[in-house]
């Protein structure tokens, strides 16, 4: 998705079509209680594997609550203080969790990456049941090129461009038409 095309998708919510933005991100003070540090000790789950399960509750409360079209899973929230979660690792692990609990068909996953800056990335990230892919981190680099006369619509164009048309040629290599 180029830029213009991910902020109508979010202004789909005024026609009917509400979604849900949720974190990948996570801070390793989350629960630094003695006692919370206890339980995570004896239950042998990381602060990592909490996230990840808390995304996939938030996101099915966000399906069958609030009945959305969509899950934006972003990184936005990203910096000193909170780190990442793999971009794959995050939509995988949600896939997985809605095609168990028989939701997966209801709802759009839509991801806003950072770490996605390669065909390759785009690729594994669709293989993982990403419907749609927003490397926003790519677009701030576009911005930021010196010494190209280029418009920055050319380059966008031509950053997608070259992106869709590297992912047909991968899924052509793998038997896809």
């Amino acid at each position: 998705l180029c830029p213009r095309r991910f902020n109508a998708l979010l202004e789909l919510e005024r026609k009917g079509m509400p979604h849900a933005i949720l974190d990948m991100t996570y801070t390793l003070t989350e629960g630094c209680s003695v006692r919370r540090l206890a339980d995570r000790a004896i239950s042998k789950k990381s602060l990592l594997r909490e996230r990840l399960d808390q995304i996939c509750k938030e996101a099915e409360a966000a399906i069958l609550g609030d009945a959305v079209a969509f899950v934006v899973l972003t990184h936005r929230r990203a910096g000193e203080d909170r780190l990442p979660i793999c971009s794959l690792l995050a939509a995988g692990a949600l896939h997985q969790h809605l095609i168990n609990a028989k939701l997966r068909t209801r709802v759009a996953l839509v991801v806003e990456a950072a770490d996605a800056h390669e065909i390759h990335h785009f690729c594994c990230l669709l293989g993982f049941g990403v419907d749609a892919i927003f490397p926003y981190l790519c677009y701030l680099s576009l911005l930021r090129v010196r010494g190209c006369a280029l418009p920055l619509q050319t380059r966008v164009e031509n950053f997608r461009h070259a992106s869709e048309f590297s992912i047909l040629k991968v899924m052509s290599k793998m038997g896809i038409s």
